[in-house]
């Protein structure tokens, strides 16, 4: 019975994948696969890393004497991948948070150090307006590659960014095409306060962390150290010229923050990024129109966050 390997055109058992193995050189300098030049040795992102049995392991070595589990559990194939830590996500250089916040309806992070295949988990930290959210986590999807071009949420032209919706089951995967993860969906909702005064805000706070392929989702001691993302103000979007970096929340929601949803409309030069105009709807479908400039004018008329929060929260 083959069971917890990695076979080509796939076989029925537990635990078996079809994927590439990504072997460092499988065929060698000779070109040629089977033969004893081949190195079989698993890249840091193979699929088999960490998917192995570990209850079937009989020997303390891999096929080249270093430990045979290396990990939260053994890898497929006769060579472990040597375990590297998981360093946590942080904060999107590109828009730090000022002290307000970073964006109204996506939650921006850095990945950080993740040295082989995981998942990124989001847990809902304080959440004012839908506190039955709180302590409920959630999962980051696939990234999708989102223009920034206004009036298209398709993957060109350039420049582009990575967005993702959350999703419930964890998905491990190879992420270092996406340095930078924007997540949107009906669970990111802006912080609350008085439109005009920023020292009277209620922050919705995030915690993201990352856990190793392999490891127990129910571990808490897999995951990374977990780091707190928090969203701005609704309709709070940059700050007001004269007042330091200008495209970073201010704490207040003032004529420049529609008018910043108007440029990009317009895809004037300079312009923000969609990540932070992009308002409307429950769920933001990716394009700047109309009624992301309706929504910016009434926030800053004072009118509260409109969408009815998110679904799936558990009581």
């Amino acid at each position: 019975m083959v069971t917890y390997s990695d076979v080509q055109g796939g076989w029925v058992g537990a635990g078996n994948i079809n994927l590439d193995p990504q072997f460092l050189d499988a065929t060698g300098p000779d070109g040629v696969a089977g033969t004893a030049d081949d190195n079989l040795r698993l890249n840091s992102f193979s699929p088999c890393f960490g998917v192995g049995n570990s209850s079937a392991v009989t020997t303390t070595t891999d096929l080249q004497g270093r430990p045979r589990v290396d990990g939260c559990a053994v890898d497929m194939g006769a060579y472990e991948i040597v375990n590297e830590p998981f360093g946590s996500p942080g904060p999107d250089p590109a828009v730090p948070d000022g002290g307000f916040g970073t964006r109204v309806r996506y939650l921006s992070f850095s990945l950080g150090a993740m040295p082989h295949r995981g998942a990124l988990r989001v847990t809902i930290d304080a959440m004012p307006r839908f506190p039955v959210c709180e302590d409920d986590k959630f999962w980051v999807a696939t990234p999708q590659v989102v223009t920034e071009l206004s009036g298209s949420p398709g993957p060109t032209p350039s420049p582009s960014f990575n967005a993702a919706l959350l999703r419930s089951t964890p998905l491990f995967r190879d992420w270092r095409g996406s340095p930078i993860v924007h997540v949107y969906g009906d669970k990111i909702v802006p912080s609350e306060g008085p439109h005009n005064n920023p020292l009277s805000i209620s922050y919705t706070t995030y915690l993201v962390q990352a856990i190793p392929q392999g490891c127990s989702v129910v571990d808490e001691s897999a995951f990374s150290e977990p780091v707190s993302v928090r969203t701005s103000k609704w309709g709070d979007i940059v700050r007001a010229f004269g007042q330091g970096v200008q495209n970073i929340p201010d704490g207040k929601v003032e004529l420049i923050d529609y008018m910043s949803v108007i440029n990009k409309f317009e895809d004037a030069p300079g312009t923000l990024s969609k990540t932070q105009t992009d308002l409307d709807p429950t769920i933001p479908n990716r394009i700047i129109d109309i009624l992301d400039i309706i929504q910016a004018v009434d926030a800053f008329q004072g009118i509260a966050y409109p969408f009815a929060g998110p679904t799936g929260c558990i009581p």
